[in-house]
């Protein structure tokens, strides 16, 4: 592996949108755990997802960015409700 394994992941994610762990781990060459760690590194600093404490103004903010799509159907849910 030549690249970064930081950068790989990111690459992987814009790319394909979420994937399991063991996908990232398999396209990698690295283990379960390993891949774990570099999710938890790029969670705490280039990479902000959505947490259970937030709110639903929030999270569709941090969505807009990451996964509009699915920002898109967030907010058509708050509507029917």
């Amino acid at each position: 592996m030549n690249k970064d394994p930081k950068a790989t992941i990111l690459e992987i994610l814009r790319r394909e949108g979420p994937v399991p762990v063991y996908m990232l781990a398999k396209a990698l060459g690295l283990s379960y755990g390993a891949i774990q760690w570099y999710i938890f590194s790029l969670e705490r600093g280039l990479v902000h997802g959505v947490k259970p404490d937030m709110t639903l103004r929030e999270a569709i903010e941090v969505l807009e960015k990451k996964a509009p799509h699915i920002a898109e159907l967030l907010r058509k849910l708050v509507e029917k409700t």
